[in-house]
């Protein structure tokens, strides 16, 4: 699907990108699989994603695969053949439904080892009028990703940048950070 999300930032980094039948050989062929590094298989069929994967394989014994699998049983079988990535969608997203669940403010979350970091959305309170994003940073382990003001957003603002009244912040953290510094900054700690 052209209109798919990534793909024309995709394009536009000069990675070949080829929409086609995924179970069609002839596709296979065109994707020139013995020579490419990588392939990338997530439809929504795990059959298709492990056929495709299988077939690439036997082109391309070098070829780095990435799959993804709706079946946590196949993906831990299928790992180790193919000494692929798979990535299992439940898995992968229980986290963020979870998070979701328990702090709204949650827009994503993703595992860093065994760390659990959020990306999230705050709005400056009166007790963090005096906080620059170093001091975010520094004090509360939250890195601000970008600060908008008046409907303008400023992407990895510097660290001497004041938190201002009607301010939204998008800061990354761990769970744990981000818990301790949405509970101060609403005058709870």
């Amino acid at each position: 699907n052209k209109d798919a999300t990534f793909v024309s930032s995709l394009v536009d980094a000069d990675i070949p990108v080829l929409i086609d039948d995924i179970k069609s050989k002839a596709a296979l062929n065109r994707a020139n699989l013995t020579n490419a590094s990588a392939i990338v298989a997530v439809t929504d069929d795990d059959l298709a994603n492990l056929n495709v994967c299988l077939d690439a394989r036997r082109m391309n014994p070098t070829i780095r695969v990435v799959i993804r699998l709706f079946d946590e049983d196949l993906m831990d079988a299928v790992r180790p053949l193919l000494g692929a990535e798979a990535i299992s969608t439940s898995a992968f997203a229980a986290p963020h439904f979870a998070l979701a669940a328990l702090d709204p403010l949650v827009l994503h979350s993703f595992q860093v080892g065994g760390h659990l970091m959020v990306i999230a959305r705050l709005l400056v309170t009166p007790r963090m009028l005096s906080e620059t994003v170093k001091d975010l940073r520094d004090v509360h382990g939250a890195l601000t990703i970008a600060v908008e003001r008046g409907g303008v957003e400023e992407l990895h603002p510097p660290g001497v940048t004041r938190l201002e009244a009607n301010t939204s912040l998008t800061v990354q953290a761990e769970w744990g950070d981000w818990n301790r510094l949405r509970r101060w900054a609403a005058g709870e700690a």
